[in-house]
Protein backbone atom coordinates (compact mmCIF):
# COMPACT_ATOMS: atom_id res chain seq x y z
CA UNK A 1 0.00 0.00 0.00
CA UNK A 2 1.03 3.32 -0.72
CA UNK A 3 3.04 5.41 2.58
CA UNK A 4 1.84 8.69 1.55
CA UNK A 5 -2.02 8.00 1.78
CA UNK A 6 -3.81 6.21 4.19
CA UNK A 7 -7.53 4.55 4.84
CA UNK A 8 -9.34 5.36 7.97
CA UNK A 9 -12.89 6.31 9.08
CA UNK A 10 -14.90 9.44 6.79
CA UNK A 11 -17.00 11.86 7.52
CA UNK A 12 -17.82 11.98 3.90
CA UNK A 13 -18.69 8.25 4.17
CA UNK A 14 -17.65 4.79 5.10
CA UNK A 15 -13.81 4.71 4.76
CA UNK A 16 -11.60 7.21 3.29
CA UNK A 17 -8.04 8.05 1.70
CA UNK A 18 -6.48 10.43 3.96
CA UNK A 19 -3.34 12.31 2.74
CA UNK A 20 0.21 10.71 4.54
CA UNK A 21 2.30 14.07 3.62
CA UNK A 22 0.96 17.31 1.96
CA UNK A 23 0.44 17.11 -1.83
CA UNK A 24 1.68 20.12 -4.12
CA UNK A 25 -1.25 21.34 -6.96
CA UNK A 26 -0.21 19.05 -10.32
CA UNK A 27 1.17 16.32 -8.29
CA UNK A 28 -0.16 12.47 -8.57
CA UNK A 29 -1.64 11.73 -5.23
CA UNK A 30 -2.12 8.39 -5.83
CA UNK A 31 -1.44 5.68 -8.42
CA UNK A 32 -3.97 3.02 -9.23
CA UNK A 33 -1.36 -0.17 -8.17
CA UNK A 34 -3.48 -3.08 -8.23
CA UNK A 35 -6.50 -2.08 -10.09
CA UNK A 36 -7.83 -4.20 -12.92
CA UNK A 37 -9.01 -3.25 -16.44
CA UNK A 38 -12.67 -4.94 -17.31
CA UNK A 39 -15.06 -5.05 -20.00
CA UNK A 40 -18.43 -4.42 -19.18
CA UNK A 41 -19.20 -8.60 -19.24
CA UNK A 42 -16.88 -9.00 -16.41
CA UNK A 43 -18.30 -6.09 -14.64
CA UNK A 44 -21.69 -7.61 -14.39
CA UNK A 45 -20.18 -10.99 -13.15
CA UNK A 46 -18.92 -9.21 -9.94
CA UNK A 47 -21.02 -8.49 -6.48
CA UNK A 48 -23.28 -5.47 -5.88
CA UNK A 49 -20.33 -4.07 -3.49
CA UNK A 50 -17.33 -4.78 -5.65
CA UNK A 51 -19.60 -2.66 -9.01
CA UNK A 52 -19.59 0.30 -6.26
CA UNK A 53 -15.38 0.27 -6.98
CA UNK A 54 -16.10 0.14 -10.66
CA UNK A 55 -15.28 3.07 -12.69
CA UNK A 56 -15.62 4.06 -16.51
CA UNK A 57 -12.19 4.20 -18.10
CA UNK A 58 -11.86 4.50 -21.09
CA UNK A 59 -14.88 3.39 -24.52
CA UNK A 60 -16.17 -0.28 -23.26
CA UNK A 61 -13.28 -0.60 -20.76
CA UNK A 62 -14.24 -0.55 -16.92
CA UNK A 63 -11.64 0.02 -13.90
CA UNK A 64 -11.70 -1.93 -10.80
CA UNK A 65 -10.23 0.18 -8.19
CA UNK A 66 -8.28 -1.43 -5.72
CA UNK A 67 -7.21 0.06 -1.83
CA UNK A 68 -6.49 2.53 -1.32
CA UNK A 69 -7.60 4.19 -4.56
CA UNK A 70 -11.18 2.23 -4.03
CA UNK A 71 -11.45 4.35 -0.65
CA UNK A 72 -11.60 7.72 -2.14
CA UNK A 73 -14.85 9.19 -1.95
CA UNK A 74 -16.78 11.36 -3.96
CA UNK A 75 -16.98 15.00 -3.22
CA UNK A 76 -18.72 18.03 -5.46
CA UNK A 77 -15.47 20.15 -4.73
CA UNK A 78 -13.21 18.06 -5.04
CA UNK A 79 -9.38 17.93 -4.29
CA UNK A 80 -8.08 15.98 -6.93
CA UNK A 81 -9.20 14.65 -10.51
CA UNK A 82 -8.83 11.90 -12.22
CA UNK A 83 -5.64 11.66 -14.16
CA UNK A 84 -6.25 8.54 -16.87
CA UNK A 85 -2.71 8.82 -18.67
CA UNK A 86 -0.56 8.68 -15.70
CA UNK A 87 -3.45 5.67 -13.87
CA UNK A 88 -4.18 7.55 -10.93
CA UNK A 89 -5.46 10.89 -9.02
CA UNK A 90 -3.41 14.31 -9.54
CA UNK A 91 -3.86 17.03 -7.09
CA UNK A 92 -5.70 20.05 -8.50
CA UNK A 93 -4.99 22.41 -5.57
CA UNK A 94 -2.77 22.12 -2.20
CA UNK A 95 -3.56 19.17 -0.41
CA UNK A 96 -2.19 19.08 3.66
CA UNK A 97 -1.11 16.15 5.55
CA UNK A 98 -4.14 14.95 7.20
CA UNK A 99 -6.56 15.81 4.95
CA UNK A 100 -9.35 13.57 3.17
CA UNK A 101 -8.44 12.53 -0.12
CA UNK A 102 -11.68 13.59 -2.77
CA UNK A 103 -12.60 13.16 -6.13
CA UNK A 104 -16.09 14.34 -8.05
CA UNK A 105 -16.41 11.38 -9.84
CA UNK A 106 -20.44 11.25 -10.11
CA UNK A 107 -20.18 11.08 -13.51
CA UNK A 108 -17.33 8.78 -13.97
CA UNK A 109 -19.25 5.41 -12.32
CA UNK A 110 -20.10 2.88 -14.36
CA UNK A 111 -23.94 2.29 -13.68
CA UNK A 112 -26.54 4.30 -14.39
CA UNK A 113 -28.46 5.06 -10.82
CA UNK A 114 -28.70 8.08 -8.17
CA UNK A 115 -26.80 7.98 -5.44
CA UNK A 116 -27.59 10.55 -2.57
CA UNK A 117 -23.60 12.97 -2.19
CA UNK A 118 -22.78 13.31 1.71
CA UNK A 119 -19.83 15.65 1.08
CA UNK A 120 -21.22 18.28 2.94
CA UNK A 121 -20.58 21.22 1.22
CA UNK A 122 -22.11 24.36 0.70
CA UNK A 123 -22.82 23.99 -3.15
CA UNK A 124 -23.57 20.38 -3.18
CA UNK A 125 -25.54 19.03 -5.87
CA UNK A 126 -27.16 16.60 -3.21
CA UNK A 127 -27.40 13.73 -5.75
CA UNK A 128 -24.40 11.92 -8.20
CA UNK A 129 -25.22 10.11 -11.37
CA UNK A 130 -23.93 6.80 -11.13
Amino acid sequence: MNADVVVKKSKIHGQGAFANRSFRKGEIVLHWIGAKILTLAEVKKLSRKEQTYVSAFTRGRYILYAPPARFINHSCLPNTHIDRRWMGDRAIRTICKGEEITSDYGYEMAFGEDVRCRCGHKNCRRMMKI
